[in-house]
């Protein structure tokens, strides 16, 4: 599959959706290759075990959310980055 693109929507407290700008998607595995079950194995299953703590991992599937309900968006930014390196790492 070529040209996938992908936005984050974010939700504040007062119903307002702000949406990042689309970025294209380089890497990955479509949905329905045979690939796709064994990265959910491999990458995802244990998710849970390094976030848990610091964030709220939602996993169905092979579908993934971390969600981190913060009012301090200056504590939000950098609880979410310390997230997203250990995911990267």
């Amino acid at each position: 599959m070529t040209n996938r693109y992908q936005i984050t929507l974010l939700h504040n407290g007062n119903d307002n959706i702000t949406t990042s700008a689309g970025a294209k998607v380089e890497h990955g595995v479509p949905q329905g290759s045979i690939l796709g079950h064994l990265h959910v194995l491999n990458f995802i299953n244990d998710l849970d075990t390094f976030v848990r703590g610091k964030s709220f991992p939602v996993l169905f599937a092979d579908h993934s959310r971390i969600l981190l309900p913060h009012s301090n968006p200056t504590d939000f930014h950098t609880i979410i980055n310390n997230v997203f390196k250990i995911l990267s790492d």
